[in-house]
């Protein structure tokens, strides 16, 4: 929570660990030439002001809603196993 505050204004509440994903892929950077690590997806709520939003670090970021995502995943644009954990996120709000 600390972080997101930190790095763009936002307040959360109710966050929660979605599901985490171990990922292993090649890469052209360093001696190892290959990065593994694990990613953990949250899920949490704010007031819904996207115009709350301030950038203090990056370069900036987008909200799309899942039929601009699935368009996106169908161009290749989005990392398969990142679009898959997405999809389950939006399923899982539809309960």
């Amino acid at each position: 929570m600390r972080e997101i505050k930190e790095k763009n204004g936002l307040k959360l509440f109710n966050i929660g660990l979605f599901c985490e994903q171990s990922f292993s892929e090649k890469t052209k950077m360093g001696p190892l030439k290959k990065r593994q690590g694990t990613i953990h997806y949250y899920s949490a709520k704010f007031d819904g002001n996207l115009e709350n939003i301030r950038i203090k670090e990056g370069v900036g970021f987008g909200v799309f809603d899942e039929l601009e995502l699935k368009e996106y995943d169908e161009f290749g644009l989005i990392v398969p196993d990142n679009y898959d954990v997405i999809e389950a996120f939006y399923e899982s709000l539809k309960k």
